[in-house]
């Protein structure tokens, strides 16, 4: 029987390492070793608490800081309430990232979520603006390049967490990517520019998940139809 410092447990095996602890353990019960634990999964989860709560407060921060900086602006200029589309703006991307990034929720969840907040957003913007054009050649393509943006920013920082939000990215790029294309192939955007770099930007975003993260989505799709 060997004994494990760290846990204080007997373990009733010839194992070399403590189930709990996954650290070597003693070879002999009264072998003494350091009381100091090789292993700090607390600390390392306060750190990482302390490391989001400050980013989320720089956010926080930025967030407010343009609103008030565009709301200042409208007051000046006197023109139509365009400070209320930053606002939204700001605010979908608070969405986008609770919702959607660091919840837990089903990939089906987070994407019908997201699809209904971009509707919401653009009836409301269209109806602030008075209608028009800009909508479908400005708004549309400036909120898909946005959003996968992020999304791009995301996939390339979590790393951990990568295989838990890749499959739903990868959808949400394909989404993007055909608004983009029948906007411009039914020639509903007269200004096309910016769809058109969206459906190159997508393009690149589909591609470079297609290389990098294949096997995840293999996997994560297969799971999800059970295959």
């Amino acid at each position: 029987m060997k004994h494990c410092n760290l846990c204080n447990i007997d373990i009733d095996s010839d194992r070399k390492y403590c189930p709990l602890c996954f650290n070597e353990v003693d070879k002999a019960e009264n072998k003494e070793r350091s009381k100091t634990p090789e292993y700090l999964p607390r600390a390392k989860n306060e750190k990482f608490e302390k490391h989001s709560y400050f980013l989320t407060r720089i956010f926080l921060f930025l967030s407010i800081a343009i609103i008030g900086i565009c709301v200042f602006i409208n007051v000046l200029v006197k023109g139509k309430p365009w400070c209320l589309i930053v606002g939204l703006s700001v605010l979908y991307i608070w969405v986008l990232t609770m919702h959607t990034i660091l919840s837990k929720r089903s990939a089906f969840e987070k994407i019908l979520f997201q699809l209904c907040n971009i509707i919401a957003i653009l009836v409301a913007s269209n109806h602030l603006a008075g209608g028009g054009e800009w909508l479908i050649n400005y708004v549309v393509p400036s909120i898909a390049l946005a959003t996968t943006s992020i999304l791009v920013l995301v996939s390339l920082i979590g790393k951990r967490h990568r295989s838990q939000f890749l499959l739903s990215f990868f959808i949400i790029y394909i989404l993007f990517l055909v608004l983009s294309i029948v906007l411009v192939a039914a020639k509903f955007d007269t200004f096309k520019i910016l769809n058109e770099i969206n459906i190159m930007y997508t393009s690149l975003a589909i591609l470079g998940t297609v290389l990098f993260g294949f096997r995840i989505i293999k996997n994560e799709g297969g799971k999800k139809l059970h295959i």
